[in-house]
């Protein structure tokens, strides 16, 4: 009798592979493997995978795994946009920052105060304070 993976342990797989400075589609065999043959990935991956794209710099590259998790009819969680937002805040792209902002809150997600704090930082750099004075105003109606 053997021992068959869940998103659980696959998800920890690609938390090692984030945490080796991998990405699992780097590993094509345990990649396939999990695409094809494993569970279905679910939110747990695929933020491990964004996460880690993001803290990479390549937030357009997660931005692809936002697609493959919304073409398989999963709604980004809170932590994703969490995620994305703050990936663009460090990558100094406060138009697409603001995208997932808004992305968020229309989805009913009311960000963390981290998130806020990483788009009023980047807003500050840039000087596009008006911007973020109306996401703060935003948050009243929340």
């Amino acid at each position: 009798m053997g021992f068959s993976p869940d998103e659980i342990t696959y998800g920890l797989l690609i938390d090692g592979y984030n945490r080796e400075g991998h990405n699992i589609q780097d590993t094509p065999k345990l990649y396939y493997k999990m695409k094809f043959n494993g569970p279905s990935i679910g939110h747990m991956a695929y933020s491990l995978m964004i996460g880690d794209l993001c803290r990479r710099g390549k937030v357009k590259e997660a931005e692809k795994i936002l697609k493959v998790c919304r073409d398989k009819l999963l709604s980004p969680t809170k932590s994703i946009y969490n995620i994305l937002i703050i990936g663009h805040c460090e990558s100094g792209n406060i138009e697409k920052a603001l995208y997932y902002y808004d992305e968020m809150i229309r989805d009913g997600l009311t960000p963390p105060s981290r998130t806020l704090r990483a788009l009023a930082e980047l807003a500050n750099k840039d000087n596009t304070l008006l911007i973020v004075n109306e996401v703060f105003d935003s948050l009243a109606n929340i």
